[in-house]
């Protein structure tokens, strides 16, 4: 904590022991927030790990801790706890993590985007198949 020096139990600056609670930039890596790995593969992320570390970083940082402390403490773990929801979700599903990934690195992915390579599209629809059968 920069307030007292107790080490905080995420990347969050959020202090039950002092009750200080600072701003995180809203540039911030999801993975970042819950202190999951961006590399090798931003993708593989594992659910059991992101919702323990989605738990903790709630703990510290739901508006409900702080409802007894001031109103500028108040609204800044509403905004922190809002950062958080957002960036669980993101995380949670493939579909948006894997457009979160696509825009954090300058692509971004439309719904009317469309792809006419079709031996692309095939060995896509391959993969998938693999995979099906891998989780069967």
């Amino acid at each position: 904590c920069p307030s007292c020096g107790e080490p905080l139990a995420t990347a969050l600056q959020a202090c039950t022991k002092c009750w200080s609670i600072y701003p995180i930039r809203h540039d911030i890596p999801h993975h970042d927030i819950f202190g999951l790995p961006y590399e090798p593969n931003p993708f593989v992320v594992d659910t059991k790990t992101l919702r323990n570390k989605f738990r903790e970083a709630q703990a510290t940082c739901h508006p409900d801790t702080w409802a007894s402390k001031a109103s500028d403490k108040k609204d800044m773990a509403q905004t922190l706890s809002a950062q958080i929801n957002k960036a669980y979700q993101t995380l949670l599903h493939p579909l948006s993590r894997a457009e979160y990934i696509l825009e954090r690195n300058g692509m971004e992915v439309s719904e009317n985007d469309h792809v006419d390579d079709i031996e692309f599209i095939g060995r896509i629809m391959m993969a998938r198949e693999s995979i099906e059968d891998a989780e069967d």
